[in-house]
């Protein structure tokens, strides 16, 4: 679950976190793998023209399921309240043409001119058949389009 909460300042939470997404998708709880553990971490907030997004990976880590959903806020309603947000996904998942598996754990960046946004992930080689500690994990990255 990921949760959200105002602060105080940037080291004092105001209140307590408020659910902001259950993994109540069958792509969030590892649907096609082997393991059906309901998970959805390691969130990341973007803005960009007003708007804000929450990228975060969804399903088992061990399943070469795991992917990344998107949360969209488009400053209408309360940001503290979920049902003011739109969920989808997955929105990046494993290719077996592109030998990517289990793509999670987004981060962003720009290019060193500044001219570009960069989504750098963690994927699997495989189809890890359940690995948590995989040997052939991998760091990659991509132009990241905002549309």
């Amino acid at each position: 679950m990921i949760c959200i909460a105002p602060l105080d300042d940037p080291l004092t939470l105001g209140a307590a976190g408020r659910p902001l997404v259950y993994p109540d998708q069958p792509w969030e709880r590892g649907s096609g793998g082997h393991s059906s553990y309901p998970v959805a971490e390691g969130p990341i907030a973007l803005h960009h023209d007003g708007r804000t997004f929450v990228v975060y990976s969804g399903g088992h880590t061990g399943n070469h399921t795991y992917c990344l959903g998107l949360l969209a806020y488009d400053s209408v309603g309360d940001p503290l309240d979920a049902a003011s947000w739109t969920k989808s996904g997955p929105v990046f998942s494993y290719s077996e043409a592109n030998g990517v598996y289990g793509p999670g754990r987004a981060s962003f960046t720009t290019s060193p001119d500044g001219g570009e946004h960069w989504m750098v992930y963690h994927a699997k080689a495989d189809r890890c058949a359940g690995r948590l500690v995989h040997p052939y994990n991998t760091t990659s990255c991509f132009v990241a389009r905002m549309n």
